[in-house]
């Protein structure tokens, strides 16, 4: 890790060169999250001994996409109240087919940042974001958390070493290989009470 703190727009050329697109709607840098990557996390915390992230709570996606995080945590921990936020138009309309008339899913349409999800407090916030504005999902979801949820975001290992992350007690999870071929490396970073100064290598099951 880098011990100086980059400010994220020296980060964003990197995102550029790794051929993330950057629209004004992000939706050219939606890719869905591969669930071995959500398996390795759940795992890699089990098997480390690190406390696991509060599943009971009310689990909140704030770049749900098709549902791909939702669908791995579901499969590995069980069912849970889910509120997913999704930009995409055409997202949204897969969401509402896949969980619209399950009562334990609220799906709410809009830039999560500027909107945020409805919900603070003692909840999960878990996502995949768009990675050149990961900075304003971090922040909103910790805003959100208000110093008594969890956060846990997917995120570049790049993203460590910037300054959005000054003064947030993290504890890391970088991946070994590749999720994805336009990023070299990813880690997981999990914040929220109690947490900080973990860290734990995790690799694909």
């Amino acid at each position: 890790m880098s011990a100086r703190r980059r400010p994220v727009a020296e980060q964003l050329p990197a995102f550029d060169a790794e051929h993330v697109a950057m629209t004004d709607a992000r939706a050219a840098e939606y890719v869905p999250t591969p669930p071995w990557v959500v398996r390795a996390l759940v795992e890699g915390m089990a098997k480390a001994g690190h406390p696991p992230l509060p599943w009971e709570k009310r689990r909140i996606e704030t770049g749900a996409g098709t549902g791909a995080i939702v669908d791995a945590v579901n499969a590995l921990v069980g069912q849970g109240l889910w509120t997913l936020c999704e930009l995409r138009a055409e997202a949204v309309g897969d969401l509402r087919m896949k969980y619209g008339s399950d009562q334990r899913f609220e799906l709410r349409r809009g830039d999560y940042v500027a909107l945020g999800s409805g919900h603070a407090g003692d909840h999960l916030w878990i996502t995949n974001p768009a990675y050149s504005i990961a900075a304003g999902y971090l922040r909103k979801n910790l805003e959100e958390a208000a110093g008594v949820g969890t956060v846990a975001l997917h995120v570049p290992w790049a993203f460590v070493a910037t300054d959005a992350v000054d003064g947030v007690a993290l504890d890391l999870y970088p991946i070994e290989g590749r999720p994805y071929a336009f990023v070299r490396e990813t880690c997981w970073i999990v914040a929220g009470l109690g947490r900080g100064g973990r860290r734990k290598l995790l690799r694909k099951p």
